[in-house]
């Protein structure tokens, strides 16, 4: 993988490659990002050009020493990968990294623009609580304490770090602290802040700020023939998020979750108690990172409404259903519950994460919005 394979982040770029040229490379890196902004891809691209082995390369690597043919393929005996996994209805025990390598390695060769919802459906632990083990802990360091085989540097990659098992994370947390020579770490996480303090504090951190409209923009319509038009209304709505561009560019018809958000909505106005159990029966059968996603997209639509009253725009949607459905639901969001209304998709997103019952959290949500959306009152 190349740096010119990842959309915008030059400053990024810039920084590593200066980093390899004036032999200052960090032994454990942390990239933080929102989703979509190209972390992970960047990884990739910096392990390939620590481990070129034309040295005369200035802002890439070659593409065509050994080393960088090996990496393209994401087959490096010299790259280290570990990422968040659990048990599924085919394996069913001694689950690790090491089991779901090739998944991993099959999709990210698709797109490195790459949702932790994506990988749980491409190894059907949706509903699972996924993590990076024990086991996957104990694989860090015995590898880290062999030579390398081929190359200079080991380099390990741990994507979503914060998925580490809490009583696995002190395993590492010394090979991190005390690497042995020529061994990189590079974690990538969206939640810094789950981080244990002890491993966040020896890191070397990495921001990813959100893509631009532009950035988005100009890749759709140059890597994808996107026309203009969509790619500029894709651009908006993508909100600086790359993998969420790309899934609208490939929609034919407005997502799943249009229908089931505005169905759901309805009922909670109306107070619909029969269709509110419903739909909450529904969502609670869809995976913690799922459920995330529909409060998520909630949110978005929150705002949208809130642009839409303070500008007086038509919004900015694929498909003129979507549209209609704005215009309609931001009259009634408004300065007196839009603050509110807010704070309970926050406060429920919350809740998921800490694994309270999806059900009694979907339920409760439903009789407050009725009542914000309703009556504008707290």
């Amino acid at each position: 993988m190349y740096f010119k394979d990842i959309i915008g982040q030059e400053e990024i770029k810039k920084q590593l490659i200066k980093n390899v040229g004036s032999n200052r490379i960090s032994h454990a890196y942390l990239f933080a990002e929102s989703e979509g902004r190209g972390a992970l891809g960047m990884a990739f691209a910096y392990a390939q050009f620590i481990n070129c082995l034309d040295q005369t390369r200035l802002k890439d690597s070659c593409g065509r020493c050994s080393s960088c043919l090996k990496f393209q393929k994401i087959a490096h005996p010299d790259l280290h990968i570990f990422f968040p996994t659990a048990t599924s209805s085919k394996e069913k025990k001694n689950i690790s990294s090491k089991t779901y390598i090739n998944q991993f390695r099959e999709i990210i060769l698709e797109s490195h623009y790459l949702s932790l919802s994506q990988w749980y459906d491409k190894i059907g632990v949706e509903k699972k609580h996924a993590i990076i083990n024990a086991d996957d802990c104990n694989e860090i360091i015995n590898k880290a304490s062999i030579k390398p085989y081929e190359n200079k540097f080991k380099i390990f990659i741990v994507w979503m770090v914060e998925k580490l098992y809490p009583k696995a994370a002190p395993k590492i947390l010394k090979i991190v602290e005390e690497p042995p020579e020529n061994t990189i770490f590079i974690f990538i996480t969206h939640n810094p802040d789950k981080l244990p303090e002890t491993i966040l504090s020896r890191l070397q951190l990495i921001r990813f700020p959100p893509l631009s409209n532009l950035e988005i923009k100009n890749a759709l319509i140059n890597k994808y023939n996107c026309n203009e038009e969509t790619a500029s209304n894709i651009s908006f709505m993508a909100s600086g998020n790359f993998t969420e561009a790309l899934h609208k560019y490939y929609l034919t018809q407005p997502d799943d979750i249009f229908y089931f958000f505005r169905d759901w909505l309805r009922s909670c106005y109306s107070l619909s108690t029969k269709e509110i159990f419903s739909h909450v029966e529904k969502i609670s059968l869809l995976g913690r990172e799922k459920q995330k996603a529909f409060l998520n997209y909630g949110l978005k639509i929150i705002n949208e409404c809130l642009l839409i009253n303070y500008n007086a725009n038509k919004p900015q949607k694929l498909f003129e259903e979507e549209a209609d459905f704005l215009l309609k639901f931001s009259k009634f969001t408004n300065h007196k519950n839009i603050i509110s209304v807010t704070n309970r998709f926050n406060e429920s997103i919350i809740h998921i994460e800490r694994n309270a019952n999806s059900k009694i959290v979907f339920a409760d949500l439903s009789f407050k919005l009725h009542k914000l959306l309703k009556y504008g009152s707290k």
